[in-house]
């Protein structure tokens, strides 16, 4: 019954116009809100492009699928949230102080001003495992590499970023695939105190790293068998074409993302900074005006991708 509960992360075409909209366009939409949450700190203005994110998930008909992403990152961004409160002093908010002093790092207090630069932190880790998913989800690997082709990188760079994105969910299926044998071996993975589960699904990571090695013996042999890097020019079967409204899309798309690193690069906005004393982010009429231009701008998008899959 688990098995057949499992939402796959693989790439799985559906009837959708998200999925049927031109891979190079998706990509550079992707790729715009990736770089911009590098660039900006206020938890207003990510949260904005979180609920846009979702909204691409909800209307590709794959939110579950995605989610799956974002859960498995909860445990990474837990523990990062509970290192940086630990490890982090500064902040003038003192809301707990430890009653014992650690040798040569002293007293650990927690301050108001660390535990919410610590979820701006998560939340930006959240934001790119949840574009990573995007792509890895909408876009397919085949249209990928011809992406990465017509932005004039190598064939053999391309191969790379290909097989690196693909990794990360065949590995959890591979590991979904060894819980499911080991269960019906008797291996009891979900019974008994954090620890022993701890202990059980260690167990798991030897046959997951040899399966590993031999999906990476296969690839290998099997670019070999196929003549890889003989040919320095190759041609594809199919070739991305891009119509007038595709065209439109990324000029938008370009236009709206120069005005924002615009103002964020020569007015800082977007920028966020609780030290030293907590405030509340600034929003202004200046910060609505550019939360609507990332807003509007990829609602836009999304009519025009639904746009161009109807007339193509």
């Amino acid at each position: 019954m688990e098995i057949n509960k499992r939402v796959s992360i693989t790439y799985r075409y559906k009837n959708n116009f998200i999925y049927d909209s031109n891979p190079l366009i998706k990509f550079f939409f992707f790729l715009s809100n990736f770089f911009v949450i590098f660039l900006i700190s206020n938890p207003i203005y990510l949260s904005i492009i979180f609920l846009n994110m979702i909204l691409i998930a909800f209307l590709g008909k794959d939110l579950r699928k995605v989610f799956r992403f974002i859960k498995l990152t909860l445990y990474l961004g837990l523990a990062i949230f509970i290192i940086n409160i630990i490890l982090r002093n500064d902040g003038g908010t003192v809301l707990f102080t430890f009653p014992f002093k650690i040798p040569i790092y002293d007293t650990i207090n927690i301050t108001l001003e660390v535990i919410i630069f610590s979820f701006i932190m998560v939340l930006q880790l959240i934001l790119v495992i949840f574009i990573f998913s995007l792509v890895n989800v909408f876009i397919n690997p085949d249209e990928l590499i011809k992406v990465f082709m017509k932005l004039r990188i190598p064939y053999t760079i391309s191969l790379i970023l290909i097989l690196s994105i693909r990794f990360f969910p065949l590995l959890l299926e591979d590991m979904e695939n060894i819980k499911d044998v080991a269960r019906s071996r008797g291996v009891e993975l979900d019974k008994g105190n954090w620890f022993i589960r701890i202990k059980n699904k260690i167990k798991l990571i030897l046959p997951l790293l040899t399966n590993s090695l031999e999906r990476s013996i296969q690839v290998a042999e099997a670019l070999e068998s196929r003549g890889f890097t003989i040919s320095k020019k190759r041609k594809f079967y199919k070739k991305i074409k891009i119509t007038k409204i595709g065209y439109f899309t990324l000029a938008i798309n370009i236009i709206s993302i120069t005005i924002l690193l615009y103002f964020i690069i020569t007015q800082g906005a977007g920028n966020y900074s609780p030290f030293p004393l907590y405030h509340f982010p600034r929003f202004n009429y200046f910060d609505f005006f550019m939360i609507l231009i990332i807003f509007s701008s990829n609602i836009s998008l999304i009519i025009l991708l639904f746009l161009d899959r109807r007339i193509s």
